[in-house]
């Protein structure tokens, strides 16, 4: 007997005893938690030291939309105190980098157009 077939037996004969409405459930919330915690530890391990830093986020996709939805101004001053005048937050599931400041106005306005060209992101 290996480790799993005495771990999926009991849990079979527990799942079948279990309304289809309990099960399904219990599978939801399984899935919401197990996103959650991948997503954290995608976060904190994973960290690539050549991007700017990405504000911390617990819901994968969902990201900063909420916190930056209610009060952009308070989101971009808070996470300006924290992590500088560039860092990237995950705006319904993508990433945006803001650059903030006069430097970051400049880039911009007077980028030259290989550093500021979104071709990429179109095609």
């Amino acid at each position: 007997m290996g480790i799993l077939e005495n771990i999926a037996g009991p849990l079979a004969q527990e799942i079948s005893q279990r309304s289809t409405g309990v099960v399904v459930a219990a599978g939801v919330a399984a899935f919401i938690v197990l996103s959650v915690v991948l997503n954290v530890l995608n976060q904190v391990l994973f960290a690539n030291p050549n991007e700017p830093p990405v504000v911390f986020h617990w819901l994968p996709v969902i990201g900063s939309t909420i916190t930056y939805g209610m009060d952009p101004y308070k989101f971009f001053f808070d996470c300006r105190a924290k992590y500088g005048d560039i860092f990237t937050f995950i705006l319904l599931g993508k990433k945006t980098t803001v650059y903030l400041g006069r430097k970051g106005s400049d880039f911009i306005l007077n980028g030259k157009l290989k550093d500021v060209n979104a071709e990429e992101i179109y095609t």
